[in-house]
């Protein structure tokens, strides 16, 4: 699906925003991937003095993409040990060759999307950059991109279990990129579009670490899954 026009879906992303509000039983592992992003601002900060990439875009996408700790292609998730293979298929070209460095991965990553050339950042264009990052087919089911939204109440069923192959009644078991966010503002005060606040709709404050339930283990075992068939398919 070709990319939607931002300017006429903007208003769509900050309603959903601004109405999210991020299911209980899913708000622990929301704040432990927020987190798992914080353990490594530090090398997200770094990539961003080169490339002008909002540090927490760069994280989220680490997170969303690879499971976060900066050890895999930013692209997808690919071991860093070889190109990638999945799509985008065959990064990084020549003369760069393997094994590759994860801030190398990462400004090539950014650089395709064109997230580096980006330069008023805004919680709606984070919202659009992720969607296209991810893929716009969703829309064409007339759902809510569970890449964006899910574990919120803006999501509730339909997605992509293999390339190209939609189901509309299977449920992502992964936490979606904004309800992360949610939780790295709460826990990072410094998060900001020029100056202003990110303005989360239903305020929220972060939990404290505590003992996972039976259900926060199936949800991550089911992360710790998909992150094995990406390796597995790499290598």
């Amino acid at each position: 699906m070709s990319a939607p026009v931002f300017s006429k879906i903007s208003d769509s992303y900050a309603k959903l925003w601004a109405g999210m509000v991020v299911a209980p039983a899913h708000q622990a592992a929301c704040d432990r991937a927020a987190r798992a992003i914080l353990a490594y601002k530090n090398q997200y900060v770094a990539v961003s003095k080169e490339t002008s990439v909002p540090w927490f875009v760069i994280g989220m996408i680490d997170m969303m993409e690879a499971g976060g700790g900066c050890r895999r292609h930013l692209h997808n998730g690919d071991s860093l040990l070889h190109r990638t293979v999945n799509v985008p298929r065959g990064r990084l070209p020549a003369p760069a060759q393997p094994p590759f460095t994860w801030p190398q991965s990462a400004k090539d990553a950014l650089a395709i999307d064109g997230l580096d050339k980006v330069k008023a950042w805004s919680v709606e264009l984070l919202c659009y950059e992720l969607e296209k990052y991810n893929g716009f087919g969703y829309r064409a089911h007339g759902i809510n991109s569970p890449y964006l939204w899910s574990y919120s109440n803006q999501y509730h069923a339909g997605k992509f279990v293999s390339d190209g192959v939609y189901s509309p009644t299977a449920v992502s078991g992964q936490c979606g990129a904004m309800p992360i966010f949610k939780s790295l503002c709460a826990l990072d005060k410094t998060i900001s579009f020029d100056g202003k606040p990110a303005s989360p709709g239903a305020p929220h404050t972060a939990t404290e670490p505590h003992e996972m339930t039976l259900g926060d283990l199936v949800h991550d075992v089911e992360a710790l899954v998909s992150s094995f068939v990406k390796w597995a398919k790499a290598t």
